[in-house]
């Protein structure tokens, strides 16, 4: 069972934005998280990342929404 972090795509934030938000706060290399923004835009969401942890996942989750990014947590269990 894990907890999964799901970027929400929105119409206010630049790809830019959102590309420089995930290599800063998710770690992601910059063609990996060009990539997932481009996933969330054609398909209105995507899977940032995923823990063990129900509160790892939160706090991801609250980091994103304090720059300004829509986000969801879920179980997949």
């Amino acid at each position: 069972m894990r907890w999964r972090v799901d970027l929400i795509n929105d119409d206010v934030n630049l790809a830019c934005v959102v590309v420089h938000v995930l290599r800063t706060h998710c770690a992601l290399p910059e063609q990996d998280a060009t990539r997932l923004t481009a996933d969330v835009h054609t398909r209105g969401r995507a899977e940032v990342a995923a823990f063990a942890d129900q509160g790892s996942a939160e706090q991801l989750a609250v980091t994103l929404q304090r720059r300004g990014l829509g986000v969801a947590v879920r179980h997949d269990g």
